[in-house]
């Protein structure tokens, strides 16, 4: 007799990364590159939830700090990352504690945002949540990191 294997969702795969004590998942097909942190160069004309801009490729991408946006005392150590961000709309990085990890998923074991959110992260841009050996990742979608308000005022500022 021969046992048929149960249906499961698709896997999905996420980069895990900590901003302040809690963790963030994106996409592995919206993280480009993680880069070793190195301080933004200054930018006049950022807006405000900009750090600055840091070299990437042939030109210099806006760099958000998330624990900046999550109203936590900024802090950088050895596992201090930039992650490049494949967003359509405009280039972006992000500052993280730390990238912990990538983490495969079957996408029925995804809950509900339920309206929360994530460090830094907008509630709008937190897709579902993943529980996980004690653990509750926010699954972010990097194309809503930003509001529709600080989108139009970086678009602005890249001008």
């Amino acid at each position: 007799m021969s046992r048929r294997a149960l249906p499961t969702g698709d896997e999905l795969q996420f980069v895990i990364a900590r901003v302040g004590e809690r963790e963030i998942g994106l996409s592995i097909t919206q993280v480009e590159r993680i880069l070793r942190y190195e301080a933004p160069e200054a930018w006049p004309a950022a807006p405000s939830f900009v750090a600055g801009r840091i070299h990437y490729g042939d030109g210099r991408v806006p760099l958000v700090d998330l624990r900046t946006r999550a109203k936590l005392r900024p802090v950088l150590h050895e596992e201090t990352r930039s992650m490049v961000l494949a967003t359509e709309e405009l280039p972006m990085a992000v500052v993280v504690d730390q990238v912990k990890e990538v983490m495969r998923v079957d996408s029925r074991t995804i809950q509900p945002a339920s309206g929360e959110s994530g460090p830094g992260v907008p509630a709008e841009a937190v897709s579902g949540l993943v529980e996980r050996a004690g653990r509750r990742i926010a699954i972010v979608n990097a194309a809503r990191l930003l509001t529709g308000a600080e989108r139009r005022e970086l678009l602005e500022a890249l001008k």
